[in-house]
């Protein structure tokens, strides 16, 4: 058989951004400010050739979005500051195929930031931000699918976080700690179901649905140190926290308090690099990762793992092993 699928896709985005000039200066009072316009138009259209088709299935789809966005910063006193910013999106989609699948669906998002910032020294910093995210909604085109699966809403994260990032020991030493707490309503999650077909030969469907609220919160930790004038040392490691508050699957398949797909509670990186003269270099980095679902349609989960690489490195003029 023959399965073929020719697109024409068709794509603009255009951004205008007007924004204050630098100021250097260290009074108290120094402003800033951004703001602009984005736009994005996207334009599809589908032939699909397949052997047990009785004809071609055809399909155009098209995205516009449109955003206005800006941000202000306020230097209230030597070493601290405040940026604030918002941004509102419009999105409107147009789909329509030979099957007369037909939807036209339009959203209006808006996010924005607090972030408050302190400079404790010149290589130092610590900060809080209140950040507003989202994603946008849309529909599903898949299968035989039920009706009142077919479009799924918007979703909207709360994400608090407090971090500090600088250098210590005569900048030998460079981190950056973060803890946050993230606040998520009508999850978009990405899952699927299997149906038997009248000719008793099964069909699989993926689709978008939303669940209703979770909540993700860890805290994530980098450092590199330069032990020695030919040593250096990396460690990363981040510990998650995931679950959904409420949410029903397909059927009778309940996920409340269940974590979510691809999170794995924990995960690190450690490296080291030991320079072995100008153009030589060695390395050893050990890596893991807790063991997480694979998806949220089903309880399947991969193993947690630990990973060696070992390398050596050769650095010429104009050669590079």
């Amino acid at each position: 058989s023959k399965d073929l699928y020719e697109r024409e896709v068709d794509s603009l985005s255009y951004q205008l951004r007007l924004m204050s000039e630098e100021n250097n200066d260290s009074k108290d009072s120094s402003f800033g400010w951004v703001a602009g316009l984005y736009g994005y138009h996207h334009d599809l259209d589908l032939i699909r050739s397949y052997t047990y088709l009785a004809k071609q299935f055809t399909s155009s789809y098209e995205v516009d979005r449109f955003a206005v966005f800006g941000e202000l910063s306020k230097k209230v006193a030597s070493d601290w500051v405040i940026r604030m910013g918002v941004r509102g999106e419009n999105l409107r989609m147009a789909y329509l195929d030979s099957s007369t699948l037909r939807y036209d669906p339009d959203d209006f998002v808006v996010g924005g930031r607090i972030l408050v910032e302190r400079n404790l020294n010149p290589d130092r910093l610590v900060y809080f931000g209140i950040n507003r995210g989202y994603k946008s909604g849309g529909f599903n085109t898949d299968g035989s699918i039920d009706e009142d699966l077919r479009l799924f809403g918007s979703e909207v994260l709360w994400n608090f976080e407090l971090g500090h990032k600088g250098a210590f020991l005569d900048e030998r030493l460079h981190m950056r700690t973060t803890i946050f707490r993230m606040k998520r309503s009508d999850i978009q999650i990405a899952t699927s179901l299997v149906r038997e077909r009248s000719d008793g030969s099964s069909e699989f469907i993926e689709y978008t649905g939303n669940a209703a609220e979770g909540l993700n919160q860890g805290l994530e930790i980098d450092l590199r140190l330069r032990a020695a004038d030919r040593l250096f040392l990396d460690l990363s490691a981040g510990w998650l926290d995931t679950r959904f508050s409420s949410y029903q699957g397909y059927g009778e398949r309940i996920l409340a308090g269940r974590d979510q797909a691809h999170a794995p509670n924990y995960q690190f990186h450690v490296g080291v690099e030991y320079v072995l003269g100008s153009r030589w270099a060695f390395h050893v980095d050990l890596e893991g990762k807790d063991s997480f679902f694979y998806s949220d349609s089903h309880d399947f989960k991969s193993k947690s793992y630990e990973l060696i690489n070992l390398g050596l490195s050769f650095e010429g003029n104009r050669l590079e092993v």
